[in-house]
C-alpha cells in the first residue's frame, strides 16, 4: 500500500477520532506524554508539549489529534490547528506543540489522540488530563496603595519606587513597626480567588514580616480596623494566598522588629489575581411557609436570579417541585425557564388541586443541564385551613413556665421545627408524626381555650404554623348590646324606653371549613312584645360571618313589672345554639323637673306667675292628673291623655295669695294606678301686708354721756360723718347705727300704716339695685328718715341690700339680685366690657381695646362710666392699671 494511501486512511480515522473525542477513552501512555503546559491563565496564549515515541521495530506514520473541552460549556472550544501528521523512525522520539487560548476560567478537559501505522495495522493511544484555568488580573503597585501604618518613631517606612516598579520597606533602623494597606481586590461574583505576591526579602531572626487580611478596611479609623493574619514571610519568593470571595479584600504589608539590621530588606515586586467566575449559579429564594384560606387560589412564588456569568437558554434550567402529604407525593409540577446572566425572575407554581385542610411540603429541586453544574433542594411548607395562630419560637426548660397559647377551637394541627421533638409536651393527647427533615406535624383534638406547652428537661425549637382542623364550627355573637341583670338573669338586655321599634344585631361566624345553612327560631312572650321579626334561614361561606338584624316592636303600654326572656335558637348540622336576651320596660317616672315663680316676696294684692314642667323619664303613660296648690287652696288642675319618654308638659298659671305670711306651693302627679309624684317650691314665699298692719315699737336707745373724752368723741364723730357724706354705705349704715335708734324714740310707727314706706316699698319692687342716692331724690327724704324707713324694711325681711362697691343697692327679699344689677347696664359696649372683665379679672384696658378693635379713649370713657356706677374698680399694679369686677357685677 503506498504511502498516499496509508495517510488519507490515518486522516479519515483522526477525522472519527475527532468527532467523539467528547468520550474520553482508556489510554496506553507508553507512547504517548505531555512534556509541558505553558501557564494555566485564560484569553492569554497557551501551548502544550507533546511526546511521542516509537517502540516500533520499524518507521512509523502518525496523526495526532488535540480537543479541549469546557465542562462550563459542555463542548470543545474550537482551536486552529488540532491535527497534526509526522513520521518517526525506529527508536526515536517526536516533539510536537499545540497553541491555543482558553476564552474564560473554569476547568477544561485535555484529550490527545494519537493514530499510528505499522505494518498496515492501525493501533490508537489516548491521554486525557485535567487542567484548571484561571482569569488574570495585573496590578500597577502604586495604584493599590491604599493608607500606611506609620511607625511611631518613624524608624522604617514602606515607599513606592517608580524606577523599578517596586514597593519597598525603607530606612531601617532601631525598634520599628509599621505598614502598608493595599487593595481593594474584587472578589464578588467569584467562585474561587488567589492573590499572588512576588517578593525577595532578607530578615534577621527578631524580624517580623506578615501579611494579613479584612474586607472591613475604614480609611477614615485605620486603627481600629480587625485584621486577619495570612501568612508569616520566610525566604520564599512567591507566595499564593486563597482570599475570601463575594467581597472587596484588602491586605497589609506589616514589618516589625525589635532590634533591626539595616541590611534587612522586603522587596514587592508583582502583585496579582488569578480569577475563578462562575459561570452556572442561580440564587433562589421563596417563603419557608406559605398559608392559605380554604378555598383561596393557592399559588407559590418562587425568586430566581441568575448569579452566573452564563445566560441559561431554555432548556438549560429545570425547575421541579414536588408536592407532599403527610403520607404521599401528591404530585409533581416542573418549569423549564430561560434567564440571563444578573438578571431576576418570578416563577410562579400554582397548585390546581382542591387540596384538603391540613399540613403540606413542597421539595424543590433546581437543575442548570446536570447536578455536576449546578443543584439546589429547597423545602417548602403549605398550611390550609380558615384560621393560623402564627408562628413562635420555643426555648423551654424545666423550671420555666409552660407557653400558653390561647386557641377557640376544639381540634389543632401544628407545623413545629426541632431537633429534640421526644422531649416536648402538650396539654392534653396528642399525636406527633416525621414530616420532613426534622419538621413535625403534631395533632391534639382535646384542646379547651388554649394549647400549653412544656417540656420535661430542655426544649428548643420552631413552631412553624398552628392551623384551626374543625370542620364544622359556628358561633354566634351578640353586636354591642349592653349586658344587664333583670330578675336575676345576666344576659344581653333589651330596655324599651318609648313605644318605637328597637333592633338588635347577632353575628353569625362559620368557622368551619365548608358552606353552611343555619336556621333561626325566635321564642318569646306575645303578652310581653308586640311582633319580633328577622331571618330564619342564612348561609354562609367558611371563614366568613353574617350579620342579622332582629327587630323588635314593643307593646304601646307596660304590660308589668320586670322583665321576659327572649332566646334565638340558631341550628345546623344537628349542633343547636341558644342565645338568651332579657327583654324589660322602663318604669315610668314623672320628674317635676321645674317649679319656680317670678318673685319670692310680694305685697298683698299683687300675684304670683308660677311655671311648672314635668318630664316622663319612663316609659309612655297615659291619664295623669297634674295639680299645683298651696296650702289648702288649688291653684290649677289638670288632666293629661298622655306623656311619652322624655316628654315634658309646661304649665304656666297666675296665683293671688290670699293670706299674709310665708306660703308654699307644691306640684303633684298622679298616675291612673294612683302612683303619686310630687315637689315643693325650693323657696317660701313672703306676702307682706300693706295695711292694717300691727304697729312696731322700737327699742329706746339712749346715747353715752360725753365726758371729759369730749374731745376725742367730738373728732371721731366729725371723721364718721365725713366717711357718710362721700359713701352710701357709710352713710346708711352710720345712720343705722348711730342716729336711728334717737329717732326711732321721735318717731315710732307701724310697718302697713306709713305712706313712706309703702312708696319706698313699691319702688323697690319696681326697680330692683336701687340705691340709696336714688331712692333719697326720688321722694326727697332726708338721709335719717330713708334709712329709718329702710331698716324697718330690711329687719322684716321684706327687702335686702349689697354693697357694690361705694354703694348700697336695695332688692325684693328673693330676686336675683346679680340678674337685677347687671339689667342696670343699658350699653351694649359697656355690657361686653363688664363680661370680659369677670371672665378675665385683672385684665388692662389695652387688652380689652384690642380685643374689642375699639380705640382705647372710647373704651377709657365707658370703663369710667363703669367705675362711677360701682360695676368695676381699678387698682394699679407699679405702672400698669388693671380692671376687677365689683360684686354682683
Amino acid at each position: 500500500m503506498s504511502a498516499k494511501r496509508h495517510l488519507h486512511l490515518l486522516l479519515v480515522a483522526s477525522l472519527i477520532v475527532f468527532l467523539f473525542a467528547l468520550v474520553p477513552a482508556s489510554a496506553e501512555e507508553t507512547n504517548l506524554n505531555i512534556v509541558e503546559i505553558n501557564h494555566y491563565n485564560s484569553r492569554n496564549e497557551n501551548f502544550i508539549n507533546v511526546e511521542i515515541n516509537n517502540y516500533e521495530e520499524e518507521d512509523i506514520n502518525c496523526n495526532l489529534i488535540f480537543a479541549i473541552y469546557s465542562e462550563d460549556l459542555t463542548e470543545n472550544i474550537p482551536l486552529d490547528n488540532s491535527i497534526t501528521f509526522f513520521e518517526i523512525n525506529n527508536g526515536q522520539t517526536y516533539n510536537h506543540s499545540f497553541y491555543f487560548i482558553i476564552p474564560r476560567s473554569g476547568d477544561y478537559t485535555f484529550n490527545l489522540t494519537l493514530l499510528v501505522e505499522s505494518n498496515e495495522i492501525v493501533k490508537e493511544y489516548y491521554l486525557t488530563e485535567k487542567y484548571l484555568f484561571y482569569d488574570y488580573q495585573g496590578y500597577q503597585l502604586d495604584e493599590l496603595i491604599t493608607d500606611y501604618y506609620y511607625d511611631p518613631s518613624d524608624n522604617a517606612n514602606w515607599i513606592y519606587d517608580a524606577e523599578s516598579n517596586q514597593l519597598k520597606l525603607n530606612n531601617i533602623e532601631n525598634q520599628y513597626d509599621t505598614g502598608i494597606v493595599l487593595g481593594p481586590f474584587n472578589t464578588v461574583g467569584l467562585a474561587k480567588a488567589i492573590l499572588n505576591l512576588d517578593y525577595t526579602n532578607e530578615k534577621t531572626i527578631t524580624a517580623d514580616y506578615s501579611i494579613y487580611l479584612t474586607s472591613e478596611f475604614n480609611a477614615s479609623e485605620i486603627y481600629g480596623t480587625e485584621w486577619l493574619l495570612l501568612h508569616n514571610v520566610n525566604n520564599e519568593t512567591e507566595i499564593s494566598l486563597e482570599i475570601p470571595k463575594e467581597s472587596e479584600i484588602f491586605i497589609l504589608l506589616r514589618s516589625q522588629d525589635t532590634a533591626p539590621d539595616i541590611e534587612d530588606y522586603w522587596i514587592i515586586s508583582e502583585i496579582n489575581l488569578e480569577k475563578l467566575s462562575v459561570k452556572h449559579a442561580l440564587s433562589i429564594s421563596s417563603q419557608i411557609h406559605h398559608f392559605f384560606e380554604i378555598g383561596e387560589k393557592t399559588e407559590i412564588i418562587i425568586e430566581i436570579e441568575n448569579t452566573g456569568i452564563f445566560n441559561q437558554q431554555l432548556g438549560n434550567i429545570s425547575l421541579v417541585a414536588k408536592l407532599f402529604s403527610e403520607n404521599e407525593m401528591i404530585k409533581t409540577y416542573a418549569e423549564l425557564p430561560s434567564i440571563g446572566s444578573k438578571e431576576n425572575q418570578n416563577i410562579r407554581v400554582n397548585i390546581d388541586e382542591n387540596q384538603a385542610p391540613g399540613n403540606y411540603f413542597i421539595r424543590l429541586e433546581t437543575t442548570i443541564i446536570d447536578k455536576k453544574l449546578f443543584f439546589d433542594e429547597k423545602l417548602m411548607f403549605i398550611s390550609i385551613s380558615n384560621y393560623n395562630y402564627g408562628q413562635f419560637n420555643l426555648n423551654l426548660s424545666k423550671e420555666e413556665s409552660p407557653v400558653i397559647i390561647d386557641t377557640q377551637n376544639d381540634n389543632i394541627e401544628m407545623l413545629i421545627y426541632s431537633e429534640q421533638i421526644s422531649q416536648l409536651n402538650l396539654s392534653g393527647a396528642f399525636t406527633i408524626s416525621e414530616f420532613a427533615d426534622n419538621y413535625y406535624i403534631v395533632k391534639t383534638n382535646s384542646v379547651q381555650d388554649r394549647i400549653e406547652i412544656a417540656t420535661e428537661n430542655y426544649f428548643t425549637g420552631n413552631i412553624i404554623s398552628i392551623i384551626n382542623m374543625d370542620e364544622v364550627k359556628y358561633s354566634v355573637i351578640d353586636q354591642g348590646t349592653q349586658i344587664d341583670t333583670i330578675e336575676g338573669i345576666t344576659a344581653p338586655s333589651i330596655i324599651f324606653e318609648d313605644g318605637n321599634e328597637e333592633v338588635l344585631t347577632i353575628l353569625i361566624r362559620n368557622e368551619g371549613f365548608y358552606t353552611e345553612t343555619y336556621n333561626l327560631n325566635y321564642i318569646y312572650s306575645s303578652t310581653f312584645v308586640s311582633e319580633i321579626k328577622g331571618t330564619n334561614t342564612i348561609q354562609i361561606l367558611p371563614n366568613k360571618e353574617e350579620s342579622i338584624d332582629i327587630r323588635i316592636k314593643p307593646l304601646q303600654t307596660v304590660p308589668r313589672e320586670g322583665g321576659s326572656q327572649f332566646n334565638i335558637e340558631v341550628s345546623n348540622n344537628n349542633e343547636n345554639k341558644i342565645f338568651t336576651y332579657v327583654f324589660s320596660y322602663l318604669k315610668p317616672t314623672i320628674e317635676i323637673s321645674e317649679i319656680s315663680c317670678d318673685r319670692y316676696a310680694l305685697l298683698d294684692g299683687q300675684s304670683l306667675k308660677c311655671t311648672t314642667v314635668l318630664t316622663n323619664t319612663g316609659y309612655s303613660i297615659n291619664e295623669l292628673n297634674f295639680v299645683i296648690y298651696s296650702q289648702e287652696d288649688i291653684i290649677e288642675e289638670v288632666e293629661i291623655d298622655s306623656l311619652d319618654y322624655l316628654e315634658t308638659w309646661t304649665l304656666t298659671t297666675t296665683y293671688e295669695p290670699q293670706i299674709i305670711g310665708e306660703i308654699t306651693i307644691t306640684a303633684a302627679v298622679m298616675t291612673s294606678s294612683g302612683e303619686l309624684f310630687e315637689k315643693e317650691i325650693d323657696s317660701k314665699i313672703k306676702v307682706i301686708a300693706t295695711e292694717n298692719s300691727a304697729k312696731e315699737n322700737s327699742n329706746q336707745i339712749t346715747l353715752p354721756e360725753i365726758n371729759a373724752g369730749r374731745s376725742l368723741v367730738i373728732l371721731t364723730l366729725a371723721g364718721i360723718l365725713y366717711q357718710i357724706k362721700r359713701s352710701e354705705n357709710l352713710k346708711y349704715l352710720g345712720l343705722k347705727f348711730f342716729f336711728i335708734p334717737m329717732y326711732s324714740r321721735l318717731q315710732k310707727d307701724t310697718l302697713a300704716d306709713e305712706p313712706t314706706r309703702q312708696k319706698l316699698l313699691k319702688y323697690i319692687y319696681a326697680e330692683p339695685g336701687a340705691n340709696f342716692k336714688q331712692l333719697k331724690d326720688k321722694f326727697s327724704l332726708h338721709n335719717g328718715t330713708l334709712a329709718h324707713h329702710i331698716n324697718i324694711l330690711e329687719n322684716h325681711d321684706i327687702i335686702t341690700s349689697h354693697r357694690s362697691g361705694r354703694q348700697r343697692l336695695f332688692f325684693p327679699m328673693g330676686v336675683n339680685q346679680e340678674i337685677s344689677r347687671i339689667s342696670l347696664v343699658t350699653n351694649e359696649t359697656q355690657r361686653n366690657i363688664m363680661d370680659i372683665v369677670k371672665n378675665t379679672p385683672g385684665i388692662t384696658q389695652s387688652m380689652i381695646s384690642r380685643q374689642m378693635n375699639m380705640s382705647r379713649q372710647k373704651i377709657n370713657y365707658h370703663v369710667n362710666s363703669l367705675v362711677d356706677k360701682a360695676f368695676l374698680k381699678i387698682e394699679k399694679h407699679g405702672r400698669i392699671t388693671r380692671l376687677y369686677p365689683l360684686y354682683y357685677t
